[in-house]
């Protein structure tokens, strides 16, 4: 039995005020029969149906449904009544158009953890649908899909049907056809129907209760079944009610009259009474606990999670790109030195200090950094052999200069045909390092004359007969055969390399060549249809290009030489009243000690802790403004303290500080500009000539040695490495753009999948009320409509792991590719686009996370919502109410 004790309802309307839909209703309803609601629109009649469906919560008062307080209820309660005790028959049907007529039936099935295919089938026979099993709802007509909805409501057997309008949208024979199907399912179980139909109620209802505003005006139980039946019992002739006779059944009164066997005729009235409640106890009805049939759970999901395939690829296929490109741009970063290619194959690795920092001539060329005795020590320690130093001073084929860091020069301003115009520095190594490189039958062949061991020192002790014909052929005035360079002491000894019968056909190319005189298009043409072009290059820059010595005291010997009395001292620094000179923190300054005459002849001797320095040296240093014409009588001499740096200030290590008087200033023609005294010359020495870089023998430690000093700022030296230095400084620019451009799209993507969940979700708003409506539990209902959502999201997560790598590396492919050409080089292996390990993966868990996260935030937005707010969203345009 239903019972209604005081029931309220209240609705709060958008502009803040209150409607009340039902005012206090008292009513009792019985177990069986079939009950009409009537009532204009607006009356409360199905806020009645919904509330007693569990669609809709209680204001105040109560519903009692076999002994359940529903004003008790708990969200699972509400899922266990609605699977369990009510069957629903919406006036729109609600069907599910994703599912067929069968499919359909046997949803309200499922939720209540059944699979009963018999009884489907039977259901569908007895509404009339046998046949119709594998359509789909747009396939049938209304009265076909009304009949879908009721069987639907009857599959899993409720106690209480509930029918909301059930033939508002129906022809009159479809709805009687539909009304006798549920005037015979109401011989066993109750039947509440809302209508505003008063014939229908007059001809099916065994009760009529009549709603208006709020309240019941009429409560009427029909007492007999023969109101529309014309019987005569007696003398009496019983009209039919609200109905015409038969012609038949009028020739039959009139037949009685005449004859007088009728004596009188009575007029039936609709056979109803007003209604009485009976007074008897309830007992509590059990309410069953709804689980999910698996088998259904997973059909539903594989049906829901299929819905919009076009939509979902389009949606993985956009978010995939945006993800490979954010891996792009997020990868994109400056060459650091462990990243700069060496060749696996030499028996030595060359590493070379801070050559990928601070470019000082534009695109061109790239300081070092002295190497610390500290960083030797180290590479030693980690490769488990003996590491060499790489000096920069070394042989200047063009005799322009020979001093630390100018041979160091950039390599396509180097290469202005096939010999090299200053070399790479000295290595400080013994004889077995020359065998590794050119010995046969384990020893080095010199050409005639040679001494390796002479205890002469010129500027070298020993160089390759690559960089003698270097010597030869760029100064044809002054050498013309090696004894040349022996006589004029650059060298003591010169290696048999066997260059020129390795590299005959690059040789031929450059001697054939007719185009201009800087080599420009035989460089570019050469680098990119000649293998054996690069190893050529390579070759040069790690030992055809080099000197060696075997001579422990090189640069001691060096500077012991009463010749030499100039040299160059790099990353220098001033310091005047507090202030640091130069703005940029480094300088490079030419020094020289010794007797000079000025421009007047009169002869100039600068003493120690006193300096003279060139008017346009000190210009660029102080930032004045001296000139030709007022150096010498406008300066005031004043005291600075010069600090010597192994680099730029910035992160550097001091070498040395001294004092100085600056006393004047001197003509820029003046050798070596900057004048001091012998002692403080003596003192410079050392800073003069730098460790620039080390040869490590490369053996299974080497990865390890780079590694390490890799965090130090050693690189392994390239054939690109000027190239390279280049690249930075272009990437300097843009690095940032592609960093906020990641970050942008990182935005965007974010906001494409949030919206992509929640629209998803919104999308289903319809067919989540209903599968709220016959019962299902949220955990049931978000595994199936956000199993879809989540599926999207690990397509696009396995996609774009897979993918992202070979993205990366194609893009740094063509990168690297636009960089030769922009600096008309050779082609090199970097890395311009280096993506970490950990960010496709990281990117994948986001994407997964995000999608989920966002469909379960929706599905918990609309998780206390009640069902009939959810399910009218197909009436509303998508939109809860």
């Amino acid at each position: 039995m239903i019972e209604f004790k005081k029931l309220r309802k209240v609705y709060k309307s958008r502009n803040g005020g209150k409607c009340v839909a039902l005012k206090d209703i008292d009513l009792q309803l019985p177990d069986t029969g079939l009950v009409f609601i009537i009532g204009k629109s607006g009356s409360g009649k199905s806020t009645l149906l919904n509330l007693l469906g569990g669609l809709d919560t209680i204001t105040s008062g109560d519903i009692v449904a076999d002994g359940n307080s529903l004003s008790t209820f708990k969200k699972k309660d509400f899922e266990n009544y609605r699977s369990s005790y009510i069957g629903f028959i919406f006036q729109h049907y609600y069907l599910l158009e994703e599912l067929t007529v069968k499919q359909n039936v046997e949803l309200a099935m499922g939720i209540i953890g059944k699979d009963n295919q018999n009884k489907v089938n039977d259901l569908l026979e007895k509404v009339g649908l046998a046949g119709y099993e594998d359509r789909y709802p747009k396939e049938l007509s209304g009265g076909q899909q009304q009949r879908v909805a009721i069987a639907r409501a009857l599959v899993k057997d409720p106690k209480l049907i509930l029918g909301d309008e059930l033939t508002g949208n129906l022809d009159h024979k479809t709805s009687v056809d539909i009304l006798n199907v549920l005037k015979e399912i109401s011989k066993e179980k109750l039947v509440i129907i809302v209508s505003h139909n008063l014939d229908e109620a007059d001809q099916f209802a065994d009760r009529v209760i009549e709603l208006h505003d709020g309240i019941i005006l009429r409560d009427r139980t029909r007492i007999t079944a023969k109101q529309y039946d014309f019987t005569i019992k007696g003398n009496v002739a019983y009209l039919p009610y609200f109905r015409d006779l038969t012609p038949e059944e009028a020739k039959i009164l009139e037949a009685g009259l005449r004859s007088g066997r009728i004596k009188d005729i009575v007029q039936r009235d609709d056979g109803f009474v007003t209604s009485t409640y009976p007074k008897k106890s309830v007992r509590k009805h059990l309410l069953s606990r709804c689980n999910f049939h698996k088998k259904r759970k997973r059909q539903y999901t594989g049906i829901y999670t299929g819905k919009g395939f076009i939509g979902k690829s389009l949606t993985v296929l956009i978010v995939t790109l945006m993800i490979l490109c954010v891996s792009v741009f997020s990868s994109m970063h400056k060459i650091e030195h462990s990243e700069v290619p060496y060749d696996s194959s030499e028996k030595y690795v060359s590493l070379v200090k801070g050559g990928l920092e601070n470019p000082s001539n534009g695109i061109f060329s790239a300081s070092y950094y002295r190497v610390l005795d500290e960083e030797i020590e180290k590479a030693e320690s980690i490769s488990g052999a003996k590491v060499y130093k790489l000096l920069g001073i070394s042989t200047s084929i063009t005799g322009s200069s020979s001093t630390a860091g100018s041979t160091q020069s950039d390599m396509r301003r180097n290469f202005r045909g096939f010999y090299i115009l200053e070399t790479y520095g000295t290595l400080l190594c013994d004889e077995q390092f020359l065998i590794d490189k050119y010995g046969k039958g384990g020893a080095v062949e010199y050409v005639e004359g040679s001494d390796p061991y002479s205890d002469e020192i010129p500027g070298v002790s020993i160089i390759t007969d690559y960089t003698a014909d270097a010597l030869i052929k760029l100064n044809p005035d002054k050498y013309t055969s090696y004894e040349d360079i022996f006589t004029y002491e650059k060298a003591t000894a010169i290696v048999k390399t066997g260059y020129k019968e390795r590299y005959a056909e690059i040789i031929k190319a450059y001697d054939e060549y007719k185009g201009d005189d800087e080599y420009e298009s035989l460089w570019h043409d050469l680098s990119r249809s000649s293998p054996l072009f690069e190893e050529y290059l390579r070759e040069i820059v790690y030992s055809l290009g080099i000197n060696y010595t075997f001579n422990e005291d090189f640069v001691g010997d060096i500077f012991a030489n009463p010749k030499r009395t100039t040299g160059t001292v790099r990353h220098v620094v001033f310091e005047r009243d507090g202030k640091v000179y130069p703005e940029e923190l480094k300088t490079t300054l030419g020094v020289s000690y010794g007797s000079y005459k000025d421009s007047a002849g009169n002869k100039i001797t600068v003493q120690n802790g006193q300096m003279k320095m060139a008017y346009d040296k000190y210009n660029s240093i102080f930032g004045t403004a001296y000139t030709l014409t007022n150096y010498s009588t406008d300066f005031k001499p004043h005291k600075v303290t010069m600090k010597v740096y192994d680099r730029n200030v910035e992160g550097g290590v001091m070498l040395c500080e001294m004092e100085f008087e600056i006393i004047g200033l001197v003509s820029a023609s003046v050798t070596s500009g900057t004048r001091i005294g012998k002692d403080d010359f003596n003192k410079l020495k050392e800073y003069q000539i730098q460790t620039i870089g080390l040869y490590v023998e490369n053996n299974e430690n080497v990865g390890a040695v780079i590694s390490e000093l890799s965090t130090l700022e050693y690189a392994p030296k390239s054939i690109a490495f000027d190239a390279i230095a280049g690249i930075n400084k272009i990437l300097t620019v843009f690095v940032p753009l592609f960093k906020l451009i990641a970050g942008g799209l990182y935005i965007f993507i974010a906001v494409y999948l949030i919206n992509y969940a929640m629209q998803t979700i919104k999308k289903n708003y319809f067919q989540i009320g209903v599968f709220r409506s016959f019962g299902a539990n949220n955990f049931d209902v978000g595994n199936i409509f956000i199993t879809g959502v989540v599926l999207t999201g690990l397509a696009i997560a396995v996609l774009s792991v897979g993918f992202a790598p070979l993205i990366v590396d194609m893009y740094n492919a063509i990168l690297v590719e636009s960089f030769a050409l922009v600096l008309n080089t050779n082609a090199f292996d970097i890395r311009v686009i280096n993506m970490p390990d950990w960010l496709p993966i990281v990117n994948a868990i986001g994407v997964v996370v995000l999608t989920a996260a966002s469909a379960i935030i929706s599905l918990l937005v609309i998780k206390n919502l009640k069902p009939i707010e959810i399910i009218r969203a197909k009436d509303n345009g998508g939109e809860v109410s």
